[in-house]
């Protein structure tokens, strides 16, 4: 995910009218777009998926477009393969505390 917002950067050098931004929510880091103070209030924003990325798209240049449309692309997959892995980290953690619970009882109960 730093490595997609280290690269971002590098492609769109300040101002930019957006810019991906690292969130932890509940366990979660998501990579999530962020608008300048002046547009959105240091808001977060959905870029196809909102009123505000869709204007924020439109007022791009055409040639910065489907760079932007890339790098959402890449956010999207970052962010289902890290929610993914959380969600399986978490069934695993609770496989391995259920066969501790097991062990336990196969001890206990001969």
């Amino acid at each position: 995910m730093r490595l997609t917002m280290e690269e971002f950067n590098v492609c769109f050098r300040p101002p930019r009218p957006a810019h991906l931004a690292l969130h932890h929510q509940g366990g979660y880091h998501h990579l999530r777009w962020r608008a300048p103070a002046a547009v959105g209030g240091q808001a977060f924003l959905e870029l196809c998926d909102s009123e505000a990325g869709r204007s924020l798209l439109q007022a791009l240049p055409l040639t910065a477009q489907p760079v932007f449309l890339d790098f959402e692309r890449r956010r999207l997959e970052l962010n289902l393969a890290s929610s993914l892995c959380r969600h399986e980290e978490r069934r695993l953690r609770d496989y391995l505390a259920k066969l501790g619970a097991l062990a336990t009882w196969r001890r206990q109960n001969p």
